[in-house]
């Protein structure tokens, strides 16, 4: 029996107080307590499911809701302690993982903690006489705007976002910036006790820091300190055994050591484990091996004082900036293990507005649908919360390397002393916590703080914090882990130019097209050494938004106000025009209008990532070296820039995006020439005063492997006017460089129609361009279609859809080229069991057979929708 005991509060409940005037002994008499549902838990989590507030994400109850944050709020709860306990051991400390956010904590109506950071862990060491058998916990939580005004009246307004990213004296309150509002959230200021509450007892207890060290030879090593609560004495003989084990089905042990401890046991092992273990590989990279350690403490009597168990993992992670060939500036390149990785993946943001209403399971499938979408980086997000240790061991666990920022975005933050303090405690504890994790490749000071000083004419060029990011965040780094440290996402060039958008050097956020100053058809010149943000906003899934429209139709159309009210992006409404106007025909159908602004995100997300994974050329040409989609994930049901949306439901961008980051892929770009220069897209026919002149095509692949891939390229065209004309052009074996895009064909003149021209001014631009990888067996190894834009200039034959079902598989074929196929439930009642497809969004083209895995179909229909079919059928 382990000597260290943990114990938790039990029996919570909650009330909010009646007055500040009345004593605490008062309040906790009085009537009106409540027993809480669930323990760690929130405010409105609590009053929403005993039905005294309504369901803040449904209809426009956010704002009816907006009381809750602006009162007080009481909790409190019970520890027992058996007479044993407390008589046999001598450490009693209560583990406080987080609160949210500004509360006083009693024990015995004694206080014992005033917090004021919701990212900060406390650990309160008690006497023996603070603790009786059966101990009160009280904690009392005040409303955070209120306190964020008084300290933004001392220390003075600052800036800090639009008026779609919360109140500007969020700065000064160390909280979930995004609970104040932000453009894909709502503004839900949350309070409680969000996080673990523990006592722990012991004579002895570990707090081992592990390093698991992989050298420039790639040999690994572990050394580790075991951290004890209190030094051992001289007189005391104390053991500790350390065993490294290879996880099930092999569970074989690799190392182990036993011997006595000295001190505080700084030092205790350290193990070369050359040829004993593997190394930890990004998805898509190799393997993510792991292994088990194990570490026990023990008296002279062989009772173990202390346990510590976790999975620990070997790589090298290294940033790489380097001169580039041809090109100024310099790489931002990930390495692991010796091997640069093309880093393409997403932006996380908190997976919950209330974050005690994530299950454990959210997190685990939301990263498993990352993984499975060939991604291998999450960026975790300035403006949400250090994530719990269930999220980051999933990442390691998935093989998805993690680049961590501080909390901090966009915004003008302070540096006064009391500030910087407590920045300095929330960033160890945090730093501490997650350096074990092989998943974590980077450090980043804040989200785009660097970057509204020119965006907003900040004069004098002055940002407060930047002694925060630039002194007090890489020396924390640099004393506690050997992960890398970036001061900002984006950052500003060196010097003192507080240029942002540099392409050449660092990181850069692509925000041009979704501001309507540039077509997304020009991702491809809107490149950066790598693009951490970037992205399209869409509709979610259909009954999505009906769950939020509660039924009601009346406020079923494209810009009602309940639609609004899930709508935060500024100007959404016209923003969302200008793309879908140039694209798509105009239309008044709702469920048409959700379904085209999904293909929008879709096309536009996909060509981004396959033209700026084309400028991954090989070593020394990495001029594009990663592409990270914003976002993920929502917070609450909204249309936003998600991917993924609030029910898990992956968009078809999920798919596109899954598609372009397969290990080998081709790609295809239509490159259209006019009579005269115009700010339309460069792929669009153009007709009237602007006319086409020319049509051309580049052709290339990318390959992530360690070895080149042999294939043939195949070149089909069909014309959409003419479907009995189509071209195959002669097929050419072809090799795709290791690690790297391959460049097979530029300026190539496009298949035009000979006779029945349907146009004779542009007569390809009704010809759909199909490009195929297939090896050497006969199997394909991928395709792309390129379709002529903008789309509303097609008339998009019927592709006589076949759906043939075997099981869980659905076949497809057609007979002429289907454009945005969107597979989906024909119909679906709440709480029934949802479908996953391995696929989804899909363009097919005659002669191909398509199979998508759909799990938990059974024999329920679908609905399928395509372009020139948007309201779709049964199939």
């Amino acid at each position: 029996m382990a000597s260290h005991i943990r114990v938790e509060p039990v029996g919570w409940q909650y009330k909010q107080r009646e007055t500040d005037e009345r004593p605490l002994s008062e309040e906790m008499v009085c009537p009106g307590w409540s027993a809480c549902s669930q323990f760690p838990t929130e405010i409105h989590l609590e009053l929403m499911k005993a039905k005294k507030i309504p369901h803040p994400y449904k209809g426009r109850n956010e704002h009816e809701v907006q009381w809750v944050s602006k009162r007080h709020w009481l909790f409190r709860s019970e520890i027992h302690v058996s007479a044993s306990d407390l008589q046999s051991r001598n450490h009693f400390e209560l583990e406080f993982e987080g609160l949210d956010t500004f509360a006083t904590v009693y024990l015995n109506g004694n206080q014992i903690l005033e917090s004021d950071n919701h990212f900060l862990p406390h650990h309160i060491t008690l006497d023996k006489q603070d603790l009786k058998e059966k101990n009160e916990l009280v904690l009392v939580f005040h409303p955070p705007l209120e306190i964020a005004k008084k300290r933004e009246e001392q220390y003075g307004k600052v800036r800090a976002g639009s008026c779609n990213l919360g109140d500007p004296c969020r700065v000064y309150v160390r909280k979930m910036q995004s609970c104040w509002r932000w453009d894909w959230g709502p503004e839900l200021l949350t309070m409680g006790p969000d996080r673990a509450i523990i006592l722990h007892m012991s004579t002895l207890t570990i707090n081992p820091w592990v390093r698991s060290e992989v050298d420039e030879n790639l040999i690994p090593h572990l050394s580790l300190d075991l951290g004890l609560s209190v030094s051992v004495l001289p007189e005391q003989k104390v053991e500790a055994e350390v065993v490294l084990t290879s996880l099930a089905p092999e569970q074989r042990q690799i190392k182990s050591e036993r011997k006595e401890i000295t001190g505080t046991g700084e030092m205790f092992v350290d193990w070369d484990l050359h040829n004993l273990v593997e190394l930890w590989w990004p998805n898509g990279s190799g393997t993510p091996h792991r292994y088990q350690l194990d570490i026990r403490l023990f008296d002279t009597e062989g009772v173990v004082l202390d346990v510590h168990n976790s999975k620990i993992a070997f790589r090298r992670a290294k940033l790489i900036r380097r001169p580039l060939e041809g090109q100024p500036g310099s790489t931002f390149m990930f390495s692991i293990n010796n091997r640069p990785i093309y880093a393409g993946g997403s932006n996380w943001i908190p997976t919950d507005q209330i974050l005690p209403m994530i299950e454990p399971e959210r997190y685990t499938k939301l990263l498993e649908l990352a993984a499975e979408g060939n991604q291998n980086m999450i960026r975790c997000w300035g403006g949400g919360v250090y994530e719990p240790d269930s999220f980051y061991d999933t990442c390691d666990r998935l093989g998805l390397m993690v680049w961590q920022d501080f909390m901090f975005s966009c915004a003008v933050y302070p540096c006064h002393a009391e500030f910087v303090a407590s920045v300095q405690a929330e960033a160890i504890a945090n730093v501490k916590r997650l350096r074990r994790f092989a998943c974590i490749v980077l450090f980043c000071g804040n989200n785009e703080d660097y970057q509204q000083i020119l965006q907003w004419n900040i004069v004098p060029q002055v940002l407060p914090a930047q002694v925060i990011y630039e002194q007090v965040l890489p020396d924390i780094v640099r004393e506690h882990t050997q992960v890398d440290y970036w001061p900002g996402s984006p950052n500003k060039v060196p010097g003192d130019s507080w240029k942002t958008d540099d392409p050449t050097q660092g990181d850069v956020h692509r925000w041009e097209v979704w501001a309507g100053t540039r077509p997304w058809q020009d991702y491809d010149l809107l490149n950066g050494r790598l693009v951490s943000e970037f992205g399209m906003p869409s509709a979610p899934d259909i009954r999505t938004i009906d769950w939020w429209l509660e039924g009601g139709t009346s406020e079923r159309y494209i810009d009602s106000k309940m639609m609004t009210q899930h709508n935060r992006a500024g100007s959404h409404v016209k923003r969302f025009a200008v793309h879908m106007l140039e694209l798509f025909r105009m239309t008044g159908d709702f469920e048409t209008w959700a379904y085209q602004t999904q293909i929008l995100q879709s096309e536009a997300l996909g060509f981004a990532y396959r033209s700026w994974r084309r400028q991954w050329k090989g070593k020394g040409k990495e001029f594009n070296s990663g592409a990270l989609v914003w976002q993920l994930n929502d917070s609450f049901p909204v249309t936003s820039w998600s991917i993924i949306d609030y029910f898990l439901r992956p968009k078809p961008a999920y798919f596109a995006v899954k598609r372009e980051l397969s290990t080998v892929t081709v790609a295809i770009a239509r490159t259209v020439e006019k009579n005269r220069e115009n700010d339309r897209p460069r792929q669009f026919y153009e007709f009237g005063a602007f006319q086409t002149r020319d049509v051309h095509l580049d052709i290339w692949g990318s390959n992530a492997s360690d070895s080149p891939v042999k294939a043939t390229l195949v070149v089909t065209a069909i014309d959409l006017a003419n479907p009995t004309w189509h071209k195959r052009s002669p097929d050419v074996p072809v090799t795709l460089q290791p690690n790297a895009s391959t460049d097979f064909h530029t300026n190539l003149p496009i298949p035009e129609p000979t006779e029945n021209v349907s146009d004779p001014i542009a007569p390809s631009g009704t010809v759909v361009v199909q490009v195929q990888l297939v090896a050497m067996d006969g199997n394909t190894l991928a395709s792309r279609c390129d379709w002529p834009q903008p789309y509303r200039f097609l008339n998009f034959p019927d592709p006589k859809l076949n759906v043939r079902r075997e099981g869980e598989r659905l076949i497809m074929t057609v007979q002429q080229p289907l454009k945005g196929l969107v597979l989906s439930l024909a119909e679906w009642k709440e709480g029934e069991a949802e479908v996953k497809f391995e696929d989804n969004g899909l363009d097919l083209f005659p002669n191909d057979c398509v199979t998508v895995v759909a799990k938990g179909l059974a024999d329920r229909p679908l609905r399928a929708r395509y372009m020139g079919t948007e309201q779709g059928i049964i199939v």
